[in-house]
C-alpha cells in the first residue's frame, strides 16, 4: 500500500501527527508511508524511522510571513496526483485542505466529517473536542484497520550533534527554566508584565536561571518582557534552530508555555510544562501527557467547535501572575516527590 499524508502545518502540528506515524508503521510495516510536509516543520520530522518518504510542500496561505511559491505548490500537487496513492490522509478540515486532497486524487481519501470539508472524502472520521487532537488522528489509522499498540506519545528523534551546536550559541546554566511566550496567533498571548513578573519571581525566589524563547519575527516581544525584569533572563530569541530549541527544552527544568510550538517540543522531549491557555480547549490542544507533572491553566468553560473560545476578550487576560506561580509550586512538588 502506497499512502500519503498531508500535514502541510505548523511545527506543533507535525508533532501531534508523529502518533500517527508510530501507529501506521507498527500495524502495517509493509506500506509506504509519504508525509507532505512545510519546510519550517521539516526538522521536527527529521530521523523519524516511521517515514519513508517527505515531500516539502508550503501552502502559501499557511506561511505566516514566510515566502511560498504559487507556482510550486501547484506544481508539487499535480506530481503528487500522478503518484495515485492508495490512501491519501488529509488530516486538516479546511475546505481547501480538503480540495487538494480530492486534487491528488487517491483511491481512497479520508478526512474529517465537517461541513465544509466532508464533501471531499470517501472516508470520513467523526472530528469531536472531548479527546486530544492526536489521539483523533488515531481514527484514521484505526479506519484503515491498525490494531490498538502501546503509545509512545509525541516523538521527536534528537541527535548529538542538536545538542552539540546548541552549546555553540549560547552559554547554558547547568540548571535553568525556559519561558516560551509567543505565539502564532496574538489572542493566545499573555501580558508582558506578566511573565515579567513571572521571571523575576523564578529567578529570585526559586533561585533558577531563566532562558526566554521565541522565533526572530518575537524579538520585540522577548525585548518587552526582558526590558521590564529586574534581573536579565538569558535571551535565546531568534539565536535557535527548532532542534536547538528542543533540545535546550530538553535539558530545562521546566518550560512555561502558552498553547505554541515549545508547548508540544515539551510534550516530545519529556520535559514538564506549565501551559497557559485562553482562546483554545486544553483538553483538545493541550500538552500531550509524556509522564511528567504538566499543569494547564484554563479559565475558559466553553469553546467553539474549532478554534476559538466563546470569552471574547479570549481568555488570557483571565489568568494571573498568582495563578502561574501556583502551577509552578505544584509541578515542582511533584516532580521533586516522584
Amino acid at each position: 500500500m502506497n499512502i500519503l499524508i498531508l500535514r502541510p502545518d505548523h511545527i506543533g502540528d507535525m508533532l501531534l501527527t508523529t502518533p500517527l506515524l508510530s501507529l501506521l508503521r507498527k500495524s502495517f510495516p509493509g506500506w509506504h508511508i509519504t508525509i507532505v510536509s512545510s519546510s519550517w516543520a521539516l526538522p521536527v520530522l527529521e530521523y523519524n524511522p516511521n517515514i519513508d518518504e517527505i515531500v516539502v510542500c508550503d501552502y502559501p496561505w499557511l506561511a505566516r510571513g514566510r515566502k511560498a511559491s504559487w507556482i510550486q505548490f501547484i506544481q508539487t500537487v499535480v506530481d503528487l496526483r500522478l503518484k495515485k496513492y492508495d490512501i491519501v490522509f488529509n488530516l486538516r478540515k479546511a475546505a481547501k485542505a480538503a480540495s487538494i486532497a480530492r486534487a491528488i486524487n487517491g483511491k481512497q481519501i479520508w478526512g474529517f466529517d465537517v461541513g465544509k470539508s466532508a464533501w471531499a472524502h470517501t472516508n470520513k472520521i467523526t472530528y469531536r473536542t472531548d479527546c486530544h487532537i492526536a489521539d483523533l488522528y488515531l481514527e484514521f489509522a484505526y479506519g484503515a484497520g491498525a490494531k490498538s499498540e502501546k503509545n509512545e506519545g509525541l516523538q521527536l528523534f534528537l541527535q548529538e550533534e542538536d545538542f552539540k551546536s546548541l552549546g555553540e550559541i549560547l552559554e547554558i546554566p547547568d540548571k535553568y527554566v525556559v519561558l516560551a511566550p509567543g505565539a502564532g496567533y496574538p489572542e493566545k498571548l499573555w501580558v508582558n508584565e506578566h511573565w515579567a513578573k513571572t521571571g523575576d519571581w523564578i529567578m529570585n525566589e526559586l533561585k533558577t536561571p531563566v532562558i526566554i524563547t521565541g522565533s526572530k519575527q518575537e524579538g520585540l516581544l522577548s525585548k518587552s518582557i526582558t526590558d521590564q525584569m529586574n534581573k536579565k533572563p538569558v535571551d535565546a530569541t531568534g539565536k535557535l534552530s527548532v532542534r536547538q530549541l528542543a533540545s535546550l527544552i530538553k535539558n530545562a527544568q521546566y518550560v512555561v508555555s502558552v498553547d505554541s510550538a515549545a508547548m508540544h517540543i515539551a510534550s516530545a522531549v519529556k520535559t514538564p510544562v506549565v501551559a497557559l491557555f485562553g482562546p483554545t480547549n486544553p483538553v483538545h490542544w493541550g500538552p500531550y501527557p509524556n509522564g511528567r507533572a504538566n499543569q494547564v491553566l484554563s479559565k475558559v468553560k466553553e469553546f467553539k467547535l474549532g478554534r476559538g473560545s466563546t470569552n471574547k476578550s479570549g481568555g488570557m487576560d483571565l489568568l494571573t501572575v498568582e495563578d502561574v506561580r501556583s502551577s509552578i509550586k505544584i509541578l515542582c512538588e511533584a516532580e521533586n516527590s516522584g
